[in-house]
């Protein structure tokens, strides 16, 4: 799981920049594989969890992503959300597992 704690730092911080910079990485990498998988060719362009984009904004390049972040800064409640949903499919496979143990058990 990727590391939160530059979404904090000052904006002008080299490490906040290789935080953003890493954020967006990760997300085109991600975004590529998708596409890959359901074969589509088209361009990889990512939302924008800045402050002023909040991931409701058209799509964008992640050189235009990235100086977002660093001048705009992180949204915190759009990045909340996004944790918030990955931590719930956590726990609905976990929940998953765990039923089926239970299942395994009571046989």
């Amino acid at each position: 799981m990727m590391d939160k704690a530059w979404v904090y730092l000052p904006r002008a911080s080299s490490e906040y920049q290789q935080g953003a910079k890493n954020f967006i990485d990760t997300a085109i990498k991600n975004l590529k594989k998708r596409k890959e998988k359901e074969n589509l060719n088209e361009p990889i362009e990512i939302s924008c969890p800045c402050i002023d984009c909040r991931n409701t904004a058209d799509l964008h390049p992640g050189s235009i992503v990235y100086e977002h972040l660093v001048r705009r800064g992180m949204d915190l409640l759009t990045l909340l959300g996004f944790f918030m949903e990955k931590t719930l499919a956590l726990l609905h496979k976990y929940i998953k597992v765990l039923k089926c143990l239970i299942h395994i058990r009571c046989m």
